[in-house]
């Protein structure tokens, strides 16, 4: 019956949440930072704390908000 097509954590409304912080940063579309949006949502959507380690946190810095901390690996 109806399997989830979505990955653990990634349902609905991260979508739409993401969707709405790509909004918010860059009108020009977006896709360069849909992947950092779905992390961002998720984890504002997560109890606190919250640590996001990454790589690359400039984009992160821009979509996580105040209760998210992004730290570089």
């Amino acid at each position: 019956m109806g399997e989830s097509t979505h990955a653990p954590g990634e349902g609905p409304t991260h979508t739409k949440s993401a969707v709405a912080l790509l909004a918010e940063i860059d009108s020009s579309g977006g896709h360069k930072y849909a992947r950092d949006a779905l992390v961002a949502a998720t984890a504002r959507a997560a109890h606190p704390p919250v640590v996001v380690l990454t790589s690359d946190p400039e984009d992160l810095q821009r979509l996580r908000g105040p209760r998210v901390a992004v730290l570089k690996t």
